[in-house]
């Protein structure tokens, strides 16, 4: 559990992550035989989603920052990147398994993935009655 001063924080669901490259990418057949797939990883456009944290507490997990890098948004817009071919990067497994499942998508088996901890966190300052309802829904929902 992250300890910041100020902030509070409470564990949620764990993300499974898969290292995902497109079918239709040029490298994908290297990237997914285990003979070729490490040399192939370093030549491999990383496709990132920016760190939306607002107060300096950035978070950053997956691939090393070597080689080239393709910046989106969202999540929205990384899953897209990577179905376009532009790279390869981690992915949430529940919102690629169609992906995956279709053919448009190849999971890589990734010794260096490890399943990331999300946590719901609040200032300390903030105390009402709205926050304490939406902590509550948000960790049973994803709790």
């Amino acid at each position: 559990m992250p300890v910041q001063k100020g902030y509070r924080a409470t564990p949620l669901l764990s993300a499974d992550l898969v290292l995902a490259i497109a079918t239709q990418h040029p490298l994908a057949k290297f990237a997914s035989t285990p003979e070729t797939q490490a040399a192939t990883l370093t030549n491999l456009r990383r496709v990132i989603a920016h760190d939306t944290s607002l107060d300096g507490i950035t978070r950053s997990a997956g691939l090393s920052s070597e080689g080239q890098r393709f910046y989106v948004q969202n999540m929205d817009q990384k899953v897209e990147a990577i179905l376009a071919g532009i790279g390869v990067g981690h992915l949430p497994r529940r919102r690629i398994q169609t992906h995956l499942d279709q053919g448009r998508l190849i999971g890589l088996d990734s010794n260096q993935t490890s399943p990331v901890e999300n946590f719901l966190a609040w200032k300390l300052g903030n105390k009402g009655k709205g926050l304490q309802s939406l902590t509550k829904q948000f960790t049973e929902a994803l709790g």
